[in-house]
């Protein structure tokens, strides 16, 4: 598990600045040739799922070793063109998600961190304001827009009884199933 609490790693200005311009470039380099589809496109010509992609295989694989088996009605340079981009693309899809994970994963820990300190400032200005210190009504006030006092509210059902738990600082959600459940 990553270190939550601890997390100092932080990017500075010219590693930031050079994540921009990678980006850049790789955004320049990709879209002169990206095609965006409609969502309707992307309904009606789908994507193609493992069986096809063995059927694709077998044909370039015959083509490739008996091309007087090959119909003569398929272009068949961009038949392979487009096999190249395809597996170019898929491979840069794997990469770019990966990032993308690895991305999503470290924003994670950054926002924690952000919250966890920001209730800890939270209830130290509540502490101020119950001294009377100067200043600390205002930003206690402030804050307290943003947090709710504890409530709870139980559900149950025939097969799941759900508690949700709403305290100063989050929103808990525990759900309980029978093992009767399917996967």
């Amino acid at each position: 598990m990553a270190n939550l609490e601890g997390s100092n790693l932080h990017y500075d200005a010219n590693e930031k600045q050079q994540v921009f311009a990678a980006l850049d470039t790789l955004f320049n380099a990709l879209n002169p040739k990206a095609i965006p589809l409609s969502i309707e496109e992307r309904r009606r010509y789908g994507s193609v799922d493992e069986k096809n992609k063995k059927i694709i295989n077998k044909v370039k694989d015959y083509h490739s070793f008996e091309p007087s088996s090959s119909a003569p009605e398929v272009d068949w340079r961009e038949f392979l063109a487009d096999y190249e981009d395809r597996n170019f693309l898929e491979f840069v899809l794997s990469k770019l998600n990966s990032l993308v994970y690895e991305v999503e994963s470290t924003k994670i820990v950054h926002d924690y961190n952000n919250f966890t300190d920001a209730r800890t400032d939270y209830a130290y200005a509540k502490y101020r304001e119950k001294m009377n210190l100067a200043g600390a009504s205002q930003k206690s006030k402030e804050l307290s827009q943003f947090f709710t006092k504890a409530a709870r509210k139980k559900k149950t059902t025939a097969n799941t009884t759900e508690q949700t738990i709403s305290t100063t600082d989050t929103t808990t959600t525990n759900a309980t199933t029978n093992n009767n459940t399917s996967v």
